[in-house]
């Protein structure tokens, strides 16, 4: 006679699935970021955007000097001045990111605050479109002495490389307008597949890929006022990008920069 099956006894449950050797491996090997990398990043997060809003200052500044404090048809040194300080701001800028992206932790609090603080969004604001019209400026000078047959290689030079500048500048502004905006709302409006708390690098993906393809991607817009927001953005982008193209078409085709350049 079998002996009576236990009832108390709980249910079979199947074994755990076996975790393969390299996953043991790959697991081990993923240690979490160290608390002086955090502190790091931290610390370069603030500094950078310290640094940064007196470098909006000063291209603000240089910028309306460049559009109404003088008579020149192109000023060319105060031109290259703000070249040069839109360079100084760009490129630490751009090194800046390049590492917090490897260092997988959320936005200090202290840069969202700083961000999203009304007189850097201001500031921001008045950068993004300002530094549109210093580039619209120089490209039409530019084009208006193409046409006269007035050939300049140290302006040509100079007026391809403010205009690039300025449209980095641009998306650079609308950047932080959407990482600002973002922050301030209740509900967030933009989200981001497989990101919980989107860091400043995730909207700078946002701004250049919509200025550049004219869409979001695969970002996902929930709000009526953020997507006007991107409505302006993509059309001024859209101008902003031909006007680059019939500057440098007229430089490659009328100018005397790449004639002398391979002379």
């Amino acid at each position: 006679m079998s002996a009576p099956s236990n009832p108390a006894q709980p249910p079979h449950e199947p074994a755990p699935a076996p975790v393969e050797p390299w996953t043991r491996r790959r697991l081990r090997r993923a240690p979490k970021p160290r608390t002086s990398l955090l502190t790091f990043g931290a610390i370069l997060s603030v500094s950078s955007e310290i640094i940064g809003l007196i470098m909006q200052v000063l291209l603000i500044w240089v910028g309306w000097y460049l559009l109404w404090g003088t008579d020149e048809d192109f000023a060319l040194v105060e031109m290259l001045t703000w070249c040069g300080i839109a360079t100084l701001y760009l490129v630490p800028t751009i090194l800046t990111l390049n590492i917090l992206v490897r260092i997988d932790q959320p936005d200090p609090v202290v840069t969202r605050v700083l961000v999203g603080h009304p007189l850097t969004r201001a500031l921001a604001t008045v950068l993004t479109f300002g530094s549109s019209l210093v580039g619209l400026s120089v490209a039409i000078d530019l084009i208006t002495s193409i046409g006269k047959d007035l050939h300049d290689p140290a302006g040509e030079f100079t007026a391809v490389w403010a205009m690039l500048l300025a449209w980095a500048m641009f998306n650079w502004g609308y950047a932080r307008i959407y990482f600002s905006r973002y922050h301030r709302a209740k509900q967030p409006p933009i989200q981001f597949p497989g990101t919980d708390d989107p860091r400043l690098v995730d909207f700078v993906y946002l701004a250049f890929t919509n200025s550049t393809t004219f869409a979001v991607s695969d970002v996902k817009i929930v709000d009526s006022r953020m997507r006007w927001t991107i409505v302006w953005h993509t059309t001024i982008a859209f101008f902003f990008n031909a006007l680059i193209i019939v500057l440098t078409m007229n430089v490659i085709a009328n100018g005397r920069l790449f004639a002398d350049l391979f002379d």
